[in-house]
């Protein structure tokens, strides 16, 4: 996709859709995905193991700081109380520019939660922090399904093809499964659904450059 081709990004695309099938996380399930040591939309991920796992090097500890206790990570009263222990940094936050993306309904929007550092609110990134098991034993996630149908949409849409679906349907998939209403195609529609879909999750450099 990057180099221009655009029926090969399109047809490869199709085939890896083929292969795993449309397995796209829908509703509340998109935010708590990111909470499995194992991602359900994952291609491939970068397996962490318990003597890889440090608290002080962890997406999860750049991204937030949440709740020492497991039974409180979901519980937003917690994540704003000051008072209450809580472990990792949240050093990197999500920008104005990216959350004034998020039309209403967008069931994305999940992923991201306010929070108190120093009696300060601030906006926090959720998809890395750890709700089971283990702290920061989380699988990160390099490619995921949703993925493959952005870069089919964009191939086609660039291409002028229609190569395993149209760009359209391929846009309509990924929005309504987020909640959200029918827009015509665009390559800047498919480009801001990719900036929210795939947030936080190494791939912003590369759409820049």
């Amino acid at each position: 996709l990057y180099w221009g081709k655009y029926p090969e990004a399109a047809t490869y695309a199709t085939k890896v859709i083929t292969a795993r099938g449309n397995t796209l996380v829908a509703g509340a399930n998109y935010a708590n995905m990111f909470y499995q040591d194992s991602n359900p939309e994952a291609l491939f991920e970068v397996v962490i193991q318990s003597n890889q796992s440090n608290l002080n090097e962890s997406l999860q500890s750049y991204y937030a700081q949440f709740p020492a206790d497991y039974a409180k990570r979901q519980d937003q009263a917690a994540f704003d109380n000051n008072s209450e222990p809580k472990v990792g940094y949240g050093d990197f936050s999500p920008s104005p520019e990216l959350l004034a993306l998020y039309e209403p309904g967008d069931t994305r929007r999940a992923a991201i939660t306010t929070g108190r550092k120093s009696n300060t609110l601030v906006t926090y990134v959720r998809k890395w922090v750890p709700t089971q098991g283990v702290n920061f034993l989380q699988n990160i996630p390099i490619m995921r399904i949703s993925e493959m149908f952005l870069i089919r949409a964009e191939a086609n849409f660039r291409g002028g093809t229609a190569i395993g679906a149209t760009a359209q349907a391929d846009l309509d998939r990924i929005r309504t499964r987020s909640g959200l209403g029918i827009v015509p195609v665009s390559v800047n529609a498919i480009l801001k659904e990719r900036r929210i879909e795939l947030a936080f999750e190494g791939d912003r450099w590369f759409d820049l450059v």
